[in-house]
């Protein structure tokens, strides 16, 4: 969809365009004198009670062969970087924000990209190239004045958000004919993952952290006495069935305890009994990096659980 600002500006401007029928929001204009350079939309993630935020910038250009100008140019680009980068996504909250365009800067240029760099924004061409083990490539070429070569520059950016950034897949950048001088950067995010069902786990306290545990000496007891509920333990963790596996297991913990602390000490405590189960929520965005050939959440967890469990037995 094309766009027009309702708000009167100097010259710039900025589109969207979807593909098929990929719904997309446009959110209304800011109250800027340079607002018809930035426009922000949002893409429903899942349902449509999520939201992938996106913000489309076109910074002001320098000048050539003029001092002056140019420092004028400088502070424009700043001042609207720093809007969208600091003032918007702070509005916005902690949502998966993609913040996109042509900076007409570089990373090494603008202290507002430093900055983003410094706060877990990730620069997806930079990310590439890392792994591909390459430097990041050039978006922008011009001919050298004077009879000199061309002259390349890294000045179109996508950047992504803290929580944006552990969806991207992939990052590409090719030539094409239809904008001048430019180099298409694109950025492929699973979006699919910002709507992922994840269990939040409440450990339980069962005893104050200066009561002194003292070792089981009847330990191979215990575990024959217990032998039904290790097995039924293993046969969840097998199963990947995370909710009997954690029941199981915070009540081979307690019973541990009482043999360690006593039972005096532990009825002296508040949450005493079961742990409660986990409770399942839903999040804007996975809770650790999905790269290829990681572990999914429920198994991290997982692993988590029974490495404390490994500890207290």
């Amino acid at each position: 969809m094309g766009v027009e600002s309702s708000v009167k500006a100097v010259r710039g401007g900025v589109a969207v365009f979807t593909k098929g029928t990929m719904p997309c929001v446009k959110l209304p204009d800011v109250e800027r004198q340079d607002a018809n350079r930035l426009m922000r939309f949002k893409v429903p993630l899942g349902r449509g009670n999520l939201w992938l935020h996106v913000i489309n910038i076109y910074s002001p250009c320098s000048v050539r062969d003029d001092v002056r100008a140019n420092v004028r140019q400088h502070k424009d680009r700043e001042d609207l970087l720093s809007y969208a980068f600091q003032t918007m996504h702070a509005e916005l909250g902690k949502v998966p924000t993609v913040i996109l365009g042509d900076f007409n800067t570089s990373p090494a240029e603008s202290t507002t990209l430093q900055w983003a760099a410094d706060n877990g924004w990730l620069d997806a061409a930079a990310w590439q190239a890392a792994r591909d083990g390459t430097g990041p490539p050039h978006t922008f070429s011009r001919k050298g004045k004077d009879g000199q070569g061309e002259v390349r520059t890294r000045i179109d950016h996508i950047y992504l958000c803290p929580i944006a950034r552990r969806a991207i897949l992939k990052c590409e950048t090719r030539d094409v004919e239809f904008i001048p001088g430019h180099r298409v950067l694109s950025v492929t995010l699973d979006l699919p993952r910002f709507t992922t069902s994840t269990l939040d786990y409440k450990i339980p306290r069962a005893l104050p952290t200066d009561v002194t545990i003292h070792p089981m000496d009847d330990g191979d007891a215990f575990f024959t006495t217990h032998a039904n509920e290790l097995a039924l333990f293993e046969r969840a963790v097998t199963g990947k069935d995370v909710e009997t596996a954690w029941n199981v297991a915070t009540g081979l913990c307690e019973r541990v305890l009482l043999r360690c602390a006593g039972e005096n000490v532990v009825k002296m405590c508040k949450g005493k009994g079961q742990g409660r189960e986990p409770s399942v929520r839903r999040t804007s965005a996975p809770s650790c990096a999905m790269v290829t050939g990681a572990a999914n959440h429920r198994t991290v967890r997982l692993n988590k659980l029974l490495k404390r469990v490994n500890v207290m037995l």
